[in-house]
């Protein structure tokens, strides 16, 4: 939406005209004021919604989401912290143990 402002001798011009070009006019000027609010309403709306009053998590895309949360999508589309194993490391290598005999 371009906005143009018209100078005095414009708004002038059209004063000149008569009222039914200015009536005109005016109301044309309120139409657009009532859209541009309507507008502003809704940005701010969206401005003021969060995780708690929203549907959306607290990071709406991937990009935007913390640092150091590598990896592939989930399926919602958001990166997740890879599992972490609770078990503590033995230092032996996984499979069958040669102390345990067949």
């Amino acid at each position: 939406m371009g906005v143009k402002l018209l100078s005095v001798e414009e708004v002038n011009a059209i004063y000149d005209q008569g009222k039914g070009p200015t009536v005109s006019f005016v109301m044309s000027l309120q139409d657009q004021l009532v859209e541009l609010i309507q507008r502003v309403n809704t940005l701010e709306a969206r401005v003021n919604q969060n995780s708690q009053n929203s549907s959306k998590p607290p990071w709406p895309s991937p990009s935007n989401g913390p640092r150091g949360l590598e990896g592939p999508l989930s399926s919602d589309g958001y990166r997740k912290p890879a599992p972490k194993s609770s078990r503590e490391k033995t230092g032996l290598k996984p499979g069958g143990q040669v102390s345990h005999g067949p």
